[in-house]
């Protein structure tokens, strides 16, 4: 229980980003998804035509839903941090790794509830 603990407090700032996503997510009324679908849309506008052509009651909840799934990024990208400082990664790599993670979180996200929301 002490290594949890232990393990968690050395996530705060993750822990601490998953709440504030995750808060964001409803507060924002999905404009962070519009940040997000701007840093994945190259990806993205290759598998669902562009963001401006969508229409319907379906989209302002994959918006709201998009922002609360890509909060669970910020814990999963502190365990690979704690990972990686456990090997002594350089510090350039732990944040290159962790600003990776988020922006995949991103993309699966975006795929994730499109996926299961798509009208067509």
């Amino acid at each position: 229980m002490k290594a949890l603990l232990a393990g968690l407090w050395a996530m705060k700032a993750s822990l601490f980003g998953f709440f504030a996503a995750f808060a964001a997510s409803f507060l924002s009324f999905g404009y962070v998804s519009l940040v997000l679908y701007a840093l994945v849309s190259p990806v993205l506008t290759q598998l669902y035509p562009p963001l401006e052509s969508w229409r319907g009651p379906w989209v302002w909840p994959v918006l709201v839903g998009v922002a609360i799934l890509w909060s669970f990024s910020f814990p999963i990208a502190g365990v690979v941090d704690l990972r990686l400082a456990a090997t002594q990664a350089s510090k350039r790599t732990r944040w290159l790794s962790y600003l990776a993670i988020l922006w995949l979180g991103a993309l699966a996200s975006w795929l994730v509830v499109l996926g299961l929301n798509w009208p067509g």
